[in-house]
């Protein structure tokens, strides 16, 4: 089975002009898994929507 997974860039702004906010969703095969993505979130709700086990590890590089 091929699993559809879709970023969508959003933009908001108040009707005065007074704020600005944007992010991008993810879907996965058509359900909104997140509303703000981050790699590491994308890959995790990604992962749990499918029902994958896995293990993440992240670290910072050291130069």
């Amino acid at each position: 089975m091929k699993h559809k997974i879709i970023f969508v860039d959003w933009e908001n702004e108040c009707e005065d002009g007074s704020c600005y906010e944007s992010g991008t969703r993810l879907l996965v095969n058509g359900k909104q898994v997140l509303e703000s993505v981050t790699p590491v979130k994308a890959v995790k709700a990604v992962l749990d929507e499918l029902g994958i086990d896995y293990e993440i590890k992240e670290q910072q590089d050291e130069d």
